[in-house]
């Protein structure tokens, strides 16, 4: 067949194919999922168009048969083919997951407790646009609308509109009887009441709230009194709350019976409000928590914890040493598991018989770890991770007794501040006359400074590579190394090539961010 008989067929089969979809407009046109009988109709159409296109090769194709049939016949190709597509027959539960995936959720919101929703721009705005299909699905599933953020700020800054009180309302009919997680923040500097009407349509809806994130002056807190007790489902609580305070107390998240985790910060009046803000001073004195009922805390007050018997997790992050108690009765935590400290002094007040993990970041205590062996030796806890930042840690004998303390340790990180790796790492090595924390599995340093001894760094981690799994005693695992100075990296790469040889799993940045990995 000559190319012109080619070409004359190509437009028959075009002008064929155009009249037989005419009756699969509908489903060209839109995203809907064709019948049985359409997909019986469709099938022969594609591959008819697909032969046509088939035959031709780029030197046959001039420009005149490009623009009047060989490119309409592409085009017929890729709408017969889109009819047919899997995603138009998903199950609408399918769907439903695959919009929740994409949901946008925001920089600095590390755990997904809000989506920004509001945002007119994104989904599920716009999955509600593609077909009548997504449109109901989306429609239909609660969750989506139901993590609301509000942040004007946020919006305004990358452009984009802000939240209207009209889209506020579709979001929360649209969200049902789900339960509700709610991210609030205000404008920096705040101005009180440009954002109260989206707070008064929120209010309206505190039954269902089960998360709430307050990043606002102290002037909202006053104006949220209305809803004290009507608080049901409330689960966790973040409050930042910034400017002058008239009320001597906040009492409206006082009575809250499912209220188990909370997070309080305030800021000084002239620092900006972020999410990394120094945690509340006066937390028990200004904000009124069900305090015996939290299992899960963050804070900068120590005085709280004799009010909450039940934390399973406690963070205790202060602006300074000074607003740390000089003298206090120890405080006995029994439930206690996890702890997180910016001061070691704290240590000195409290006991917790229960603790399994312990980090403690501290920069200038220099008799940090003394204070750290204490509260070990009066807490006789079963600890299994420890992670030290930024502390002094040069005294072999306190490094020693500590880890007679804890011979359950699983893991020990030890990140900056003024080490003695050397004498670290001699301390670690496995000895007949020394066998310290003999259950040690990971092991992760970040160096600071440059008196790293590979040799010495690789006869301790073949002392616990060669040991033998045992009731007592378990080999070490894995190895994470990291800001390593660049003095001893030349010799670092025949330590990492042996302890790969011995099975140890290794991950470090000391040579542009390599990662070694591999498992006996």
């Amino acid at each position: 067949m000559s190319i012109f008989d080619q070409r004359r067929q190509a437009a028959n089969v075009l002008l064929t194919v155009r009249d037989e979809v005419s009756s699969l407009a509908h489903l060209l046109q839109t995203n809907d999922p064709p019948s049985d009988s359409e997909v019986e109709q469709i099938v022969p159409l594609l591959r008819a168009v697909d032969n046509e296109i088939a035959r031709f090769k780029p030197q046959d194709i001039d420009p005149n048969f490009k623009a009047i049939v060989y490119d309409p016949l592409k085009s017929l190709h890729a709408a017969l083919r889109g009819a047919l597509s899997a995603l138009r027959s998903l199950p609408s539960e399918i769907l439903s997951q695959i919009f929740s995936a994409c949901m946008p959720v925001a920089s600095d919101d590390h755990d997904g407790t809000s989506w920004n929703n509001l945002d007119i721009t994104s989904a599920p705005w716009t999955l509600v646009q593609v077909s009548r299909r997504w449109r109901e699905t989306a429609l239909a599933d609660q969750k989506l609308w139901s993590r609301i953020k509000v942040d004007s700020w946020a919006l305004a800054a990358e452009g984009k509109p802000e939240p209207t009180p009209p889209k506020l309302v579709a979001c929360l009919a649209r969200s049902g009887e789900h339960p509700l997680s709610i991210d609030f923040r205000d404008r920096y500097p705040s101005i009180f009441g440009s954002n109260l009407p989206l707070l008064t349509h929120l209010m309206a809806y505190a039954e269902r709230w089960t998360f709430l994130k307050l990043a606002v002056s102290f002037k909202y807190l006053e104006f949220m009194s209305p809803i004290k007790g009507r608080l049901p489902e409330l689960q966790e609580l973040v409050i930042q709350a910034a400017g002058p305070s008239t009320f001597s107390i906040y009492d409206v998240f006082e009575v809250a019976p499912n209220l188990r985790s909370a997070a309080l910060a305030v800021d000084d009046p002239s620092a900006p409000l972020s999410i990394s803000a120094a945690f509340l001073k006066e937390g028990p004195h200004i904000i009124k928590l069900p305090w015996a009922q939290l299992t899960s805390l963050a804070i900068d007050s120590f005085e709280v914890l004799a009010h909450a018997p039940q934390l399973l997790s406690c963070q205790l992050n202060f602006t300074s040493s000074s607003h740390a108690p000089r003298n206090h009765p120890v405080v006995k935590h029994t439930a206690m598991r996890t702890l997180f400290s910016n001061l070691a002094s704290i240590l000195n007040f409290l006991e917790t018989p229960s603790l399994e993990s312990l980090t403690v970041f501290s920069g200038g205590e220099v008799d940090a770890l003394s204070q750290i062996v204490a509260f070990l030796s009066r807490s006789s806890c079963p600890l299994k991770f420890l992670h030290l930042i930024g502390l002094t840690v040069k005294n072999e004998s306190d490094l020693r007794l500590l880890l007679q303390l804890v011979p359950t340790l699983v893991s020990l990180e030890i990140s900056f501040g003024s080490v003695a790796w050397n004498m670290v790492a001699r301390t670690l090595t496995i000895t007949p006359q020394s066998h310290l924390a003999p259950n040690l599995a990971t092991i992760s340093f970040s160096f600071a400074q440059t008196d790293v001894d590979p040799e010495i760094l690789l006869r301790t981690l073949e002392s616990r590579c060669m040991m033998q799994d045992g009731e007592d005693t378990k080999r070490l695992r894995h190895l994470a190394l990291f800001s390593v100075p660049s003095t001893p990296r030349g010799q670092l790469m025949l330590l990492l090539r042996r302890l790969e040889e011995l099975g140890l799993k290794v991950t470090t940045n000391a040579l542009g961010d390599r990662a070694i990995e591999d498992q006996s």
